[in-house]
């Protein structure tokens, strides 16, 4: 099976979720969701250095992502091959590989280094974020797998980032 017909396959699935699949996405927009963790991670001293990991792991994985591997790849989205008008805004940017997809398993791997079980829960989050942007005709297959990919590799480079440089919060180790 293509590419094409796996993503063919799932609009057939049930247009009942078009709505479910575009919040999904609309979550890890910018990062959105991934910011406002690591954000409520960092307000407590127990969890910064998670927050500040996970602010990293996106990072690294917006700067891989959007600034090297989308600009040397130039693939097209799946809307542009089909010349579908997409049930979301189409996007400027190549497909490859799946910015959101990226960020979500970025967080969602330094998450799950951090918490297993919270880690588990973003990581499930973050298929249900790939699945999505297969489903929106967004980015191919493959553009998610990468991503993922990219992501988790990210999010391994962040965390030992962190746990080399980072020296906690000096007053409550008086």
């Amino acid at each position: 099976m293509d590419e094409l017909a796996i993503i063919e396959w799932m609009q057939g699935a049930s247009p009942a979720l078009d709505g479910f699949m575009m919040l999904v996405s609309g979550l890890v927009t910018y990062a959105a969701i991934w910011f406002v963790l690591a954000f409520l991670f960092t307000c407590h001293p127990k969890h910064r250095e998670l927050g500040i990991a996970v602010v990293l792991a996106v990072v690294i994985s917006f700067i891989i992502a959007d600034l090297i591997l989308k600009p040397m790849v130039c693939r097209v989205r799946p809307y542009d091959v089909v010349d579908i008008e997409p049930i979301v805004d189409s996007i400027l940017s190549y497909s490859f590989p799946s910015g959101h997809t990226t960020y979500s398993f970025a967080a969602a791997t330094v998450i799950f280094i951090y918490n297993r079980r919270w880690g588990a829960l973003a990581l499930a989050f973050s298929v249900l974020v790939g699945v999505s942007r297969v489903y929106l005709y967004m980015h191919w297959p493959t553009d998610v797998l990468a991503g993922a990919v990219v992501g988790a590799l990210s999010a391994l480079a962040a965390v030992w980032l962190v746990r080399r440089f980072y020296v906690g919060d000096l007053e409550s180790e008086g």
